[in-house]
């Protein structure tokens, strides 16, 4: 008798019986999955960021020595980067015979993104660029946007109004900042959480009712 006083003593301890403590571990471990079912579901669905590339083109090529080298970016999570790079070793120095001593003048500048993920669309930044390059390769040109900020979806992307363009400043800097807000693929994944958390609902109701 001691014996099975021992054996079931676990079980007085829980003031249920056998079929309870299994029903009620059974329960629990459906809660546990279905929490981690609502919790990570639209974890996933906020994740990846924003890919896209970068071109330029000037409205006078012939004007200055320069070009501009794009970039492209994959899954970008946002924060600050070049947008590309301006390269003033387009032609050589000794090609400047119209222009005396340096090439002088301005023009506009074209900034076009295009966006391949989460939205495929492209929009363009325009600018003025004005200044001189001289025959010994110094260059002093500034380059000011109209607008310094364009939005794709919901990602913005921003420039600087005013940029300035020498031997130690060539890159275009910026900054990516893709919205938190869900993208309109990801509205599935929303919807197999949210039923998730209906039936950790469920699932509760039985237990208190039980």
């Amino acid at each position: 008798m001691d014996i099975c006083l021992l054996k079931i003593s676990p079980l007085l301890g829980t003031g249920l019986a056998p079929s309870q403590v299994g029903k009620s571990t059974f329960m629990t471990r459906r809660i546990v999955l279905l929490l981690a079912f609502a919790v990570l579901i639209p974890c996933v669905a906020m994740a990846g960021g924003v890919s896209y590339t970068t071109s330029g083109t000037f409205s006078n090529p012939n004007l200055f020595p320069i070009t501009f080298i794009g970039t492209s970016v994959t899954d970008f999570v946002g924060g600050n980067l070049p947008f590309g790079q301006f390269d003033l070793s387009r032609w050589s120095l000794d090609d400047c015979h119209h222009c005396r001593n340096s090439w002088r003048g301005s023009e506009i500048f074209t900034l076009q993104i295009t966006e391949t993920s989460p939205v495929s669309a492209t929009v363009d930044l325009v600018g003025k660029i004005f200044g001189h390059v001289n025959r010994n390769g110094r260059a002093d040109l500034t380059l000011m946007f109209t607008t310094a900020t364009v939005t794709i979806g919901s990602t913005v992307y921003t420039v600087p109004f005013m940029h300035r363009i020498n031997l130690g400043m060539r890159s275009l800097n910026g900054n990516v900042d893709p919205s938190a807000l869900p993208e309109p693929s990801a509205k599935f994944l929303l919807g197999l959480g949210a039923l998730g958390l209906m039936g950790l609902a469920t699932v509760s109701r039985k237990m208190i009712s039980a």
